[in-house]
């Protein structure tokens, strides 16, 4: 099975949420691509999320591939959850990607409160035709620990076999 693990980052939780799910699902043959904000204050991202919503992606690093996904057989999506709802990211890619037909395994990362970042990062992909087959929230304060997110790696191996 070919897998497409995109995530985005501020603070490096999601991150390692991705790369140790990619870690887990290396049976497979699994590309991880990451959307990165470059500026150097992280502050200034948040002057960016309303361009972000309407899908303008401009101020974001990324394989272009990402939007072409036909390809992939999954795509496993990544994102931080802001104010109980997915990153204006996640708005930005969904909007300008073509993912009809596509199945996909959502996760967020979140401090304190996960809202309802799931719940609406499943709508909004099965609005644009995809079908999220897998969802789970990364819920912790300082450092992201490992062992939860292999946990659902393995998961998602056992259920992908």
């Amino acid at each position: 099975m070919k897998i497409l693990i995109i995530y985005f980052t501020l603070t490096g939780r999601t991150k390692k949420v991705a790369e140790v799910i990619a870690d887990e699902l290396s049976d497979h043959e699994v590309d991880i691509m990451p959307i990165i904000y470059e500026k150097e204050e992280e502050f200034k991202f948040k002057k960016e999320e309303e361009k972000l919503a309407r899908g303008d992606m401009s101020s974001l690093t990324y394989n272009e591939e990402i939007f072409n996904p036909e390809s992939y057989d999954l795509i496993c999506l990544g994102v931080p959850t802001w104010g109980g709802q997915p990153s204006y990211v996640f708005n930005g890619y969904i909007e300008n990607c073509n993912i009809e037909g596509k199945e996909f395994v959502i996760f967020n990362t979140c401090r304190f409160l996960s809202g309802k970042t799931l719940t609406d990062m499943k709508k909004k992909i099965e609005m644009k035709g995809g079908k999220v087959i897998e969802g789970k929230m990364f819920k912790v304060f300082f450092k992201m620990g490992e062992k939860k997110a292999r946990k659902f790696g393995n998961y998602l191996k056992e259920i992908l076999a």
